[in-house]
């Protein structure tokens, strides 16, 4: 038997205490995030513990969900940095459903994974936003431009950013990263 949670079961989580709310979408994303086979690493159970049971987790959740409320994207991911063993690749998949959730004017973040980062890079030849072996950028300015650039490709497009981001997060088939290696070899990137 196989579970999981719909982006749109995480996206109706709602409590009347702002920092409950949030904690259950955090939660819920890292059930989302990290599945059953991505906690099969004893290290990283302990880090969520860890995570979990810090006295300073309301805090930051708090300057998390005020800076998106803001619209200043850059001050919400700065909040979630700097967790041992919780890296930008899980939490900008909590930013997306908090920032979602919170029906702000202002654009919302978006999830930026390995595969995501892989696929834009190969893709589009934006590699400026993720580092050696297609791991995310992990750094506030690089993923703003990143959110800020999905969603003018969406207007663009006459879509929805999380479209967008849901389409790269499918990993292109390997003859397709072949053909791009090959054309990127040829012109020298």
């Amino acid at each position: 038997y196989e579970w999981s949670l719909t982006r749109e079961q995480i996206l109706g989580i709602d409590h009347p205490d702002p920092t409950t709310r949030s904690r259950r979408i955090l939660i819920a994303s890292l059930m989302w995030g990290y599945g059953t086979t991505g906690l099969r690493y004893p290290q990283r159970m302990v880090d969520i513990a860890a995570l979990l049971a810090d006295g300073s987790l309301p805090e930051r959740l708090t300057r998390c969900r005020d800076g998106l409320r803001e619209g200043d994207i850059r001050s919400a991911y700065v909040a979630l940095t700097g967790i041992h063993g919780i890296g930008s690749a899980f939490f900008t998949k909590f930013l997306y459903f908090l920032g979602r959730s919170l029906d702000s004017e202002s654009e919302y973040p978006l999830i930026l994974d390995t595969l995501v980062a892989e696929s834009l890079a190969w893709l589009t030849g934006l590699r400026e936003l993720v580092v050696v072996e297609f791991w995310p950028k992990s750094d506030p300015v690089s993923y703003a431009a990143y959110v800020g650039t999905m969603h003018r490709w969406a207007r663009h497009l006459g879509t929805t950013a999380d479209v967008i981001e849901f389409y790269l997060w499918h990993p292109p088939k390997p003859t397709f990263q072949a053909a791009c290696r090959g054309y990127h070899a040829r012109v020298g990137e």
